[in-house]
């Protein structure tokens, strides 16, 4: 039987997978994303489907950026910012003649998790990827909400702190995990890259007052991010991903910061649903999983 190729394009590598329609792996690796140019980009990426072309029936990508996933079109790319303009859709069916579809990398990650992970069962619900910003994928009535423009959960953009001068408003700073660790390593006087498996070992332990505030005014930012998106959308579940989401502590304190902010307001707690604030299942698999879901449901074979 036919594989599906799944392909995540990231910023630091490119991972791909060969994938069935249910969701099982046969085999997953990655490279080095090239950062020079389109054409350099290109080779890799037809470098990737050589290997399989004669096994798979299908492509699932997931790229960041605005995707128009009619056409392929990439607007924007993130840290790849020749991706702008390039149809990659398009050059892969042309040059493979299979079936290709294109996701943007948050709303990839939000249809890994509806289809078989932490939100599978819900028909609307929302994961945010906790990193250099906060992605965000938004499912409503069992489709990934896209909004007018294709710019639905872009939550980085919004206003975090609005007090603060510069990108320091927004919530992709506030919300931030590298500038978590980033501030924190800063108080420890650690090396600039250090483990965050580091940081979290000192957050564990509660031995230091300005690391814990750190952390507690952090998970307090996001919570009061949920809160903003759940008035809004009212869903039953959010699913937060990302390294950090990893650290059982964050889950834990998102949860507490949450119950703090709306036992402080008892009109919002009187009227706004609760939703389940839980760990996303499939990590940093999750774009690849999701890349291949819209493949399949462009193809009609699911959901």
């Amino acid at each position: 039987m036919s594989k599906l190729l799944g392909i995540d394009i990231g910023g630091t590598n490119i991972k791909y997978a060969l994938l069935e329609n249910n969701g099982e792996i046969f085999l997953k690796d990655q490279i080095t994303t090239p950062t020079n140019n389109l054409a350099d980009f290109m080779t890799a990426l037809y470098g990737i489907v050589d290997q399989f072309d004669t096994q798979i029936s299908g492509i699932g990508i997931s790229a960041p950026g605005k995707i128009d996933t009619a056409t392929g079109m990439i607007s924007f790319g993130g840290a790849l910012p020749f991706l702008h303009g390039c149809n990659l859709k398009e050059l892969l069916t042309q040059k493979y003649r299979l079936p290709v579809e294109i996701e943007n990398d948050a709303k990839a990650c939000a249809l890994a998790e509806y289809w078989l992970g932490s939100l599978a069962g819900f028909p609307n619900g929302a994961v945010l990827v906790l990193g250099t910003g906060v992605g965000c994928g938004v499912i409503l009535d069992g489709k990934v909400s896209r909004g007018t423009h294709g710019q639905c959960g872009e939550v980085s953009f919004m206003i975090g702190s609005p007090k603060a001068t510069g990108m320091d408003k927004l919530v992709g700073t506030s919300c931030s995990s590298v500038n978590l660790i980033s501030q924190i390593s800063e108080v420890l006087a650690l090396p600039t890259g250090t483990d965050g498996k580091v940081i979290f070992k000192e957050i564990r332990s509660q031995q230091h007052p300005q690391v814990n505030q750190i952390f507690m005014d952090y998970c307090m930012n996001l919570a009061t991010l949920l809160l903003n998106i759940q008035a809004m959308l009212d869903l039953p579940i959010y699913a937060i991903g990302g390294g950090i989401s990893n650290q059982p502590i964050v889950i834990e304190t998102l949860n507490k910061q949450y119950d703090q902010l709306i036992d402080e307001l008892p009109i919002v707690k009187e009227t706004i649903a609760r939703p389940n604030i839980v760990k996303a299942t499939y990590g940093s698999d999750a774009n690849l999983f999701g890349a291949v879901y819209r493949l399949l449901d462009g193809k009609n074979e699911v959901g």
